[in-house]
């Protein structure tokens, strides 16, 4: 792949043939195995070919990340969480911050996220924190809502929800509460069990990159499986320390959880 095809993705760096827009109206859809948009009005889908370009390993550029893993049998039909648009970084060198929750299935090659992001993606973005919704797979293609900006000290909720379910089949809805445009409906896809809370960055290069505040708290989480209120047993990481950057479960509820990344 030529460098100057490649765009930025949650996710990493993919080939632009890759990346795709699921416009308002539309669904991605795994029926049959075969990747399709398609359109709701019209039931037309376009096919999503496979293709050889490789993607990059997703996870690869996660610096610090909560994790939790559904192993109930009991599947999950909602994941939610809060939190609020931090101060944006005092230094600009072109980097890309985002802060998601997130859905994988078990083996995690992919992931269903609402997204916030600070800089330039391949949905759109500039230096100002922006919203999108994003599910990506290992295989290298990745799907995309339209960024769409947000002011600093706004409150976020990124929900995933299960709106159906037939046999082996899942379809969620992924979406922040109060911006439509980021909704992406995703159907007939294998089940989504691994909840995920992380930092990812790219083209950090000194600590003030990362944003002014602190650290971020992901609030009022909502894992519901049918539980009746086991505390949920996060696993944390945090892949790159340069900054002091950590993460500290605060509160293990499933009803009401919070869990801080540090960036510093």
């Amino acid at each position: 792949m030529a460098e100057n095809t490649l765009v930025l993705t949650p996710g990493g760096y993919r080939d632009r043939s890759l990346v795709h827009h699921v416009p308002p109206g539309h669904v991605l859809d795994y029926a049959d195995g075969r990747m399709a948009i398609r359109n709701l009005k019209t039931d037309i889908a376009t096919e999503v070919p496979p293709s050889e370009a490789k993607g990059p390993t997703l996870g690869e550029g996660w610096i610090a990340s909560a994790c939790w893993v559904n192993d109930t049998q009991t599947p999950l039909t909602q994941f939610c969480s809060g939190w609020q648009v931090p101060e944006p970084p005092t230094v600009q060198d072109d980097q890309v911050i985002y802060l998601f929750n997130g859905l994988q299935p078990p083996g995690g090659y992919a992931i269903l996220q609402p997204v916030l992001q600070w800089g330039v993606s391949a949905a759109g973005g500039g230096p100002y924190w922006s919203v999108a919704s994003w599910y990506a797979v290992s295989s290298g293609h990745s799907f995309h809502t339209n960024a769409e900006p947000v002011d600093v000290d706004e409150v976020l909720l990124g929900k995933i929800t299960l709106i159906n379910r037939q046999g082996a089949y899942f379809s969620y809805n992924c979406q922040f509460s109060g911006h439509p445009q980021t909704e992406l409906n995703i159907v007939n896809f294998p089940e989504l069990s691994c909840c995920f809370e992380v930092l990812e960055a790219y083209s950090i290069t000194q600590c003030p990159n990362y944003p002014a505040s602190p650290s971020t708290r992901f609030f009022f989480i909502q894992v519901d499986y049918g539980n009746v209120g086991h505390p949920l047993n996060w696993v944390t990481r945090a892949s790159v320390t340069d900054c002091g950057q950590h993460v500290v479960v605060v509160d293990p509820s499933p009803v009401k959880g919070e869990v801080e990344i540090f960036y510093r």
